[in-house]
C-alpha cells in the first residue's frame, strides 16, 4: 500500500511539473513606459528556421490612445509596433527580416494585426490591419522561407480567421543553416510606449 502511495505521489509531482514547464513556455515581455524595446533583452541566436511560429497573448494594458495637443488623435496611433519575429542578420531586424506588427484599433477597439517585414533595408507592410484580436486572446504569426527561391509565406492565425501574405526576399537565396535571430517586441512606430504594458508570447516552431 506504501509503494503504491509513494508512486502515485511522484506520478502527480511529475504531472505537476509539467503543467509547470507549459505554463512557462510563456515568457511576459513588458514594455516600460518611455521605451521602444521591452524587458527582456535577452538575444536568442539560431540557424535559419525550416518554420519559424510563435504564438502572442496582448494584456488589457496594450491600450492605448495618442492625442493632439486639441483633442484629434494623432497619425502616430495608427503605426505598427511588432510583437516580435525572424531576422536573418545576426545584428539588426531592418536589412532583411520578418516581424508580426500590432497596434490598439480605437474603432476596433481590438488589438489590430499585420505583416510587417525589411528586405534588403525596406520596410514593408499593409497599412489596413490583416487580422484582430481581444485582449489575452492568441494570435499565431508563422513564417516560412524557401531558400532556393527566397519565397517567404507567412499567416497570422487569430479569432478563427487565418490572413495569408507572400513576397520574395532576394537576399536568403542560398542562406540555409546561416545564423539569424530571434527579434524581440519592440514598441513604435515613432511614439515610445505612453504606460507600461504587457506582451505574452511563447515561440512554438
Amino acid at each position: 500500500m506504501k509503494r503504491i502511495i509513494v508512486l502515485l505521489s511522484i506520478a502527480a509531482f511529475l504531472f505537476s511539473c509539467s503543467i509547470t514547464r507549459m505554463d512557462h513556455d510563456w515568457k511576459i515581455y513588458t514594455h516600460p513606459k518611455g521605451w521602444h524595446r521591452s524587458d527582456p533583452t535577452a538575444v536568442q541566436f539560431g540557424k535559419y528556421p525550416e518554420i519559424f511560429q510563435i504564438q502572442v497573448m496582448f494584456d488589457s494594458s496594450c491600450k492605448y490612445t495618442f492625442y493632439n495637443s486639441d483633442g484629434t488623435i494623432q497619425e502616430n496611433q495608427y503605426d505598427y509596433n511588432k510583437a516580435g519575429g525572424w531576422s536573418f542578420e545576426e545584428f539588426g531586424a531592418r536589412e532583411n527580416s520578418c516581424m508580426m506588427g500590432w497596434r490598439y484599433g480605437i474603432e476596433s477597439r481590438k488589438i489590430e494585426l499585420t505583416f510587417y517585414h525589411h528586405s534588403q533595408g525596406v520596410a514593408v507592410h499593409h497599412t489596413d490591419p490583416v487580422n484582430a484580436i481581444g485582449f489575452n486572446q492568441v494570435a499565431t504569426y508563422t513564417m516560412i522561407p524557401n531558400y532556393s527561391t527566397g519565397n517567404i509565406y507567412e499567416t497570422i492565425e487569430a479569432s478563427g480567421v487565418v490572413a495569408e501574405n507572400s513576397f520574395t526576399m532576394p537576399d536568403i537565396i542560398g542562406k540555409k543553416g546561416k545564423i539569424g535571430r530571434e527579434i524581440n517586441c519592440w514598441f513604435g512606430g515613432q511614439e515610445n510606449a505612453p504606460h507600461r504594458m504587457i506582451i505574452l508570447k511563447k515561440r512554438t516552431k
